[in-house]
């Protein structure tokens, strides 16, 4: 509701402007009971884009082969439901083994597509994500540093202290009356509104942009 959706829309399009690769992982409140969600809908997103004209299982294994790792595709395959079967290399690894190296595998297939051409990599609501995902993710951040890929993530601020200690944080935070009367007066395309209606509209929203507009809406 404060806007960090917005802003993360105006973010792809613009990179998408420029011509960069944009992938998308957007959490929900189900994601918490899902293990690696995070990093099972960057391997979607990247095979949505990158299977285009020769299929996913194609662009994931030939991708692969090109950093040499080929091995290690049914650590992602299962995500996209690519039947992949597991091989010894795959099959000995025990759960931690198999985290740290499916992320691995996830950096190193962001970092060969972003060689091709920048990347951006956008995750939304990440506060909704799962333990093993917010232990995941900032491990792929940390391989992710200093590449020709962009992050950038949307959350509660509680999740702040998770992150990369180099990582930027911009506050979204909810809206002064003054900026409150003029998102209604768009909103509702007019010049003027009664202060009656200001002040009741930031009275039940506390400024919160997402609030405002249904109440106008509705």
């Amino acid at each position: 509701g404060a806007g960090k959706t917005a802003v993360l829309n105006r973010m792809a399009a613009e990179a998408r402007g420029r011509e960069h690769g944009v992938l998308r992982m957007e959490a929900f409140s189900y994601a918490a009971q899902t293990p690696l969600f995070a990093l099972a809908e960057i391997t979607r997103a990247w095979l949505e884009n990158a299977g285009i004209g020769i299929g996913r299982e194609q662009a994931l294994t030939q991708t692969l082969e090109r950093v040499d790792m080929s091995e290690w595709a049914p650590l992602l395959a299962g995500w996209a439901g690519l039947t992949i079967e597991e091989n010894a290399s795959t099959r000995a690894l025990e759960w931690e083994g198999r985290l740290f190296k499916t992320v691995e595998v996830l950096a190193a297939l962001l970092l060969q597509t972003a060689h091709e051409h920048p990347l951006v990599l956008i995750c939304d609501a990440v506060h909704h994500l799962d333990a093993a995902s917010r232990r995941a993710l900032p491990l792929l951040l940390r391989r992710l540093r200093h590449t020709p890929v962009t992050v950038y993530l949307a959350g509660r601020e509680a999740m702040a202290a998770e992150w990369p200690p180099d990582a930027q944080f911009h506050p979204i935070g909810n809206l002064e009356p003054g900026a409150c009367e003029k998102l209604v007066k768009q909103r509702l395309g007019v010049q003027r509104i009664p202060d009656e209606l200001r002040q009741l509209l930031v009275e039940k929203t506390s400024g919160n942009p997402g609030f405002m507009l249904r109440i106008l809406d509705t």
